[in-house]
């Protein structure tokens, strides 16, 4: 099965999620990542479990305010992370 790359942002981080999870969002991929494709993002290290579901659920990123500090962006990442494996389990 061919695996799209999650960076790692937190230490609960999944690594990579089915590609067919996220290919129908490829223009939302587009939109978000200054027309990049989902190949070149992936050639590129992939997507932060963040950018990810914003991808996923076809929004705009960034949706939330960015928080700066260490462990805001820690809870976010972990937040994300979850909600990415809810999505790829619910499209599996």
């Amino acid at each position: 099965m061919k695996m799209f790359p999650i960076q790692r942002y937190a230490s609960d981080h999944i690594g990579e999620i089915p590609w067919d999870v996220i290919d129908p969002h490829e223009e939302q991929a587009r939109l978000n990542h200054g027309g990049q494709s989902l190949q070149r993002l992936a050639e590129r290290g992939g997507l932060s479990s963040c950018e990810a579901v914003y991808v996923i659920l076809d929004c705009p990123f960034p949706l939330f305010p960015n928080l700066n500090s260490r462990d805001s962006h820690e809870t976010w990442a972990h937040a994300h992370n979850e909600i990415l494996k809810a999505l790829v389990k619910s499209k599996q």
